[in-house]
């Protein structure tokens, strides 16, 4: 604690005369390196890749995911280090070895000190001036590396030494004077670029200094830090300060011309003011006034709430308030001038500006003479011209200014009903109307700074500056910050300052930042197949080509930039041969599913975190055709054509020789026919008997069939009388809603003229009429879809039928299912089946039915794996659609290994309305229809299923045969 506060008080002595904020930090814990809390040490590689000593192996990291490697014996590492060669050692316990690439690009430990048997702790590992790689071990012994082979080179000490797995060893000792010393102040200084110096000192965190040794950021528990106990810390060269800790990793943007504080530095509830006074911040919020005090803010003391608008003068500072205008003197001390709330204000001099609730007042510096000059109501932006006069905003968009008379008129008679928002440029003031697109359009918030009048879009988003009657072009630095809701700015010289809801973004336009200069580069990370097969883990050269079995037509590629992105994020696009790119995201994966066979060229760019795009890399692959596709067996199909071609010019013939014999044979078939026509009438006859009596059975059907439809067109009619007056109450409950907001909203306008008890009363009334219409709302919605499903069942699903190839929807309902659950399928790893024959299949069926039936299942299959997946985090999830031929029936099976279902209700599944999902989840007629189209169709449906093991639903439909 006492090192913590030593700390504290060196960063606010360094820091008072600094108007800067924190830099940008990321900061990487268990859960995103899935490895041991405890980090011991890290260094850079010359290719930017970062590799952290862990307590269960050594981490590294690619600019995409973080990942581990073992040694043989699950040792913990407690050193890494770098070499000038591009080397990579590392050592720890009974351990010593080196990074080897693998042929097919991922990395591994070789083991070097098991053949040598090296026994102890690694305490650290160098590199003299003439290449050779030395380590000491606790043992005393210190280690020469030459060609990969270990050979003692002294030993400092014969007991062992003792040293914790933190500590440091101190080299200069160590080489000098042949001691072994752990450093106990100090324990790493590492030089920056713009001549700053990063010093950790053992247990007070982390420490930034300029050339001339004055600490600007102390970084620890009082500031960003989550803990004191950094263990080392590595300069990356390119504006990214990397540093381990015995809970997590951390990197930093440093140096940077981006720093920040946010309401973890004691802002609250988001900022809407700023300004400059007397040479200190001071930053209004919805919960208060601030003060920036070295690298924290301080609540001034007017009071928890809303501090709307600053007005800083040579000699004072006024605040409106929700509670009254304040007078702020040089020296801290303040006083209520007025006591009406205020949404703005401005100071005039002799004259103060307070606009408030019920209009624009003035008043003299002291709150006296205070007089209505304005009935706006609810001004909130009062703006003095070149000329003295003055013009006013309200909340409404509403605006007014002095005429020469000093009376206030609407800004334009011909637009007093138009929306409009005041901007001050260097000459003059404008009213930007609402509907405005040229030369400026609509900002929701703007900001004069004496030279450059700064705006936003109508959302508040994408700043810019005008100046001069024309935009400012030379503005990159803006665009980590394009994307924030801005609401107030401050220009202090060289630096920017840009309030949002969640504190400010600073930028400083004299420091000179490695990361915003550094061009960037994306790198294909790795290359994978279906099977999570690495063809290329991502180092050493890729290949320049890559040839694909025609089997492997599902591929993957991981990709980032060179640099780590941490003031804002990184986007990527693909292209895969000369399509379309895709959109601009920061996904760093995609995934290629069912490939056709040929040549490919896969294409990827990237924006880093300063929008400077990067060169395009690609990367060219081909996936082999299968041995029946490729140019020997089409000529083997041409000449097998010919030939059939031959023999069938041959049956040919053979064919009109017998239509001769079968000429002569027909007038005694004639005759035969004769015969037969005598015993077929008798036949007939007989039969006649049978349709006569098939056809009353019949017409029995029809009339039942007739009741059938009368029920049903009787039970549409009642379901149409319900969904209207049901339409309105869904509707009529959320425009109730909606008007609930709005007295709540008035309620907290007149918050101030209720008593406390009736104010509280009304707000509880409103939250219960508002919980109940919301009750009201999701019933309704249940109840229509409950009527929905009901108008579903009642459908005629009786025409339509056809001869349909059931081979023909099996491959539709396969792309179906890469569409609609592509994105799960990739997420979850799923594996997906479809296993059907080639040749097709011919049922009675009414093919768009059969199709919905087949999604039906598929889409319970996909519910059911992704509700196993959230519970289990070592399953696999299998969905498979398989079918075959069985004597005269097709039977198909839909398979999944997700939650299953309950023995004690599968004689349920299938009645209408059963459902193990929520009402809001489905209506529970999906496998009561599915049920009914398949007995429709002569077929059957069951089911057999484990709870929490598997679900096989199996269908057999008739096949028609030729």
């Amino acid at each position: 604690m006492k090192r913590v506060l030593i700390s504290c008080i060196i960063l606010l002595l360094s820091l008072t005369a600094l108007a800067q904020g924190l830099p940008f930090m990321r900061h990487f814990n268990t859960d995103d390196y899935k490895a041991h809390a405890m980090n011991f040490d890290l260094d850079i590689d010359k290719n930017g890749i970062v590799y952290v000593a862990n307590f269960e192996g050594l981490l590294y990291y690619d600019n995409v995911r973080w990942r581990i490697l073992h040694t043989s014996g699950l040792s913990r590492l407690t050193v890494v280090f770098c070499d000038s060669k591009g080397n990579v050692w590392t050592g720890g316990y009974n351990f010593f070895g080196k990074v080897v690439v693998e042929p097919n690009g991922t990395l591994a430990l070789q083991d070097l000190g098991k053949r040598h048997n090296i026994k102890g702790e690694i305490l650290e590992i160098w590199e003299e001036d003439n290449g050779v790689i030395y380590f000491i071990s606790n043992n005393g012994n210190i280690y020469e590396i030459t060609n990969n082979q270990i050979k003692l080179k002294e030993k400092v000490r014969d007991q062992v030494i003792t040293a914790g797995l933190t500590d440091i060893i101190d080299r200069d000792v160590l080489m000098e004077k042949g001691k072994v010393e752990a450093r106990t102040d100090t324990l790493v200084s590492e030089s920056l670029d713009n001549g700053l110096t990063a010093t950790v000192r053992k247990g007070q965190g982390l420490f930034i200094s300029d050339q001339n040794g004055r600490v600007l950021y102390a970084l620890n528990e009082a500031t960003s830090m989550p803990n004191n106990n950094i263990t080392y810390i590595k300069y990356d060269h390119h504006g990214t300060l990397w540093g381990v800790m015995d809970n997590g990793i951390f990197a930093i943007a440093l140096p940077s011309a981006y720093s920040h504080f946010t309401n973890n530095d004691g802002l609250s509830e988001g900022v809407i003011s700023i300004t400059k006074f007397k040479d200190n911040i001071y930053a209004g919020t919805l919960n208060g006034l601030f003060r920036l005090q070295g690298t924290h803010f301080v609540n001034v003391g007017l009071g928890n709430f809303a501090c709307w608008e600053l007005s800083a003068s040579s000699d004072r500072l006024l605040a409106a308030t929700a509670t009254g205008i304040y007078l702020i003197k040089p020296n801290g001390t303040y006083s209520l001038i007025s006591s009406e709330g205020a949404l703005s204000v401005y100071d005039a001099g002799d004259v103060i500006y307070s606009g408030e609730m019920g209009g624009l007042f003035t008043m003299t510096p002291d709150g006296k003479n205070r007089k209505k000059v304005c009935n706006l109501e609810k001004v909130s932006a009062v703006i003095c011209d070149k000329h003295g006069d003055i013009w006013i905003q309200n909340v409404y968009g509403q605006v007014m200014r002095q005429n020469s008379d000093k009376k206030f008129i609407p800004y334009n008679e011909s637009a007093k009903e138009s929306t409009a928002v005041l901007v001050q440029f260097a000459d003059t003031i404008r009213a930007i109307d609402a509907l405005a697109t040229y030369p400026i359009s609509f900002p929701q918030f703007s900001y004069f700074d004496g030279d450059i009048t700064w705006l936003t879009n109508n959302e508040g988003t994408q700043l810019y500056a005008w100046r001069n009657g024309k935009e400012v072009k030379d503005l990159d630095y803006l665009y980590p910050f394009k994307g924030n809701t801005i609401s107030a700015i401050l220009h202090n010289g060289h630096q920017l300052w840009l309030g949002n809801n969640k504190g400010f973004s600073i930028i400083d336009t004299d420091v000179k930042d490695p990361a915003f200069q550094m061009k960037p580069v994306v790198h294909i990370r790795s290359i994978s197949l279906g099977s999570d097969t690495i063809l290329w883990g991502g180092f050493g050269p890729i290949p320049e080509e890559m040839i694909l079995d025609s089997k492997e037509r599902n591929i993957h590629f991981t990709y980032a930039l060179n640099n780590i992105p941490i003031v804002n994020k990184a986007y990527y696009r693909y292209q895969l041969n000369d399509g379309r790119w895709s959109a601009w995201t920061t996904e760093q994966r995609i995934s290629f599913y069912n490939l056709p066979y040929g040549d490919y060229t896969f294409r990827v760019e990237g924006l880093d975190a300063f929008g400077h795009k990067t060169d395009t890399t690609e990367f060219s692959f081909s996936i082999s055709y299968p041995f029946y596709l490729r140019w020997y067996m089409i000529i083997l199909y041409l000449l097998a054509a010919g030939f059939i071609l031959y023999l069938i010019y041959k049956m040919r013939i053979r064919m009109l020789q017998k239509e001769k014999l079968r000429l002569e044979q027909v007038v005694q078939e004639r005759t035969a026919e004769i015969v037969k026509q005598k015993d077929e009438i008798q036949e007939k006859s007989e039969s006649l008997e049978l349709t006569l009596n098939e056809l009353h059975s019949a017409q029995n059907q029809l009339i039942r069939q007739e009741k059938l439809a009368t029920v049903g067109k009787l039970t549409q009619g009642l379901i149409d009388r319900i969904l209207n007056p049901l339409n309105y109450i869904n509707n009529f409950s959320k425009l109730s809603e909606g008007l609930v907001r709005d007295v709540e909203a008035n309620i907290e306008d007149e918050k101030e003229r209720m008593s406390e008890d009736n104010y509280e009363d009304t707000i509880d009334v409103l939250g219960m009429l508002k919980g109940n219409l919301q009750k009201v709302g999701e019933h309704g919605q249940n109840t229509t879809r409950t009527l929905k499903a009901m108008e579903e069942m009642l459908r005629d699903r009786s025409g339509g039928i056809v001869k349909a190839d059931v081979t023909t929807l099996f491959k539709q309902n396969q792309s179906m299912v890469d569409n609609y659950y592509g994105k799960q399928i990739a997420a979850q790893h799923i594996n997906v089946v479809f296993d059907y024959p080639s040749e097709p299949i011919f049922v009675n069926a009414n093919p768009e039915l059969l199709s919905k039936v087949f999604m039906s299942l598929l889409g319970n299959s996909f519910y059911a794996a992704e509700k196993k997946f959230t519970k289990d985090s070592g399953y696999s999830p299998e969905v498979s659609l398989k079918a075959e031929v069985v004597a005269s029936q097709l039977v198909i099976t839909i398979h999944d290994n997700g939650i299953g279902i309950e023995e004690s209700i599968l004689d349920k599944i299938f009645d209408p309305f059963f459902t193990t999902k929520t009402t809001g989840e489905a209506a529970g007629i999906g496998l009561y229809l599915s049920h009914d189209i398949i007995q429709s169709y002569g077929g059957t449906i069951t089911v057999n299923s484990v709870k929490d093991q598997f679900a096989d639903f199996t269908i057999t439909l008739p096949i028609i045969k030729d």
